[in-house]
């Protein structure tokens, strides 16, 4: 029997799951970032959740790794997607990998540039 949800759905459940990891409860909702990949592959939702799920851990490595996967397969909310890697690379410490990928996305609206700006116009400025 396959589930269908609605777009109103997904949303509601993809905030709860980024809500849970945001108060330290990332295990329990693993599964929801796992259901969201399996309905919804072309989506980046999941793999954000997934990914933010490491973060909080500290395992940068398996954030960057989600999301490099992601973005070679995903075609919806990209661009969350390149923000989140950004923020990860910039947090393990590899800034050369999260500068490049800041370059690529120099001069373009949406919320890859803002982090972008974030995280290495305003450190230039200091």
């Amino acid at each position: 029997m396959a589930i269908e949800l609605s777009s109103q759905d997904t949303f509601t459940l993809t905030e709860i799951g980024y809500a849970s990891v945001m108060y330290g409860l990332n295990v329990d909702v693993e599964p929801i970032f796992d259901a969201l990949n399996r309905l919804y592959p072309d989506n980046t939702a999941g793999a954000i959740g997934k990914a933010i799920t490491f973060l909080h851990r500290g395992d940068h490595d398996a954030a960057i790794e989600v999301l490099q996967n992601c973005l070679q397969q995903c075609s919806t909310n990209t661009e969350e997607a390149k923000a989140i890697l950004m923020l990860a690379m910039h947090m393990g410490g590899r800034n050369n990998e999260a500068e490049l990928l800041a370059s690529e996305v120099d001069g373009e609206s949406g919320v890859a540039n803002v982090m972008a700006n974030s995280l290495f116009t305003e450190n230039q400025q200091s």
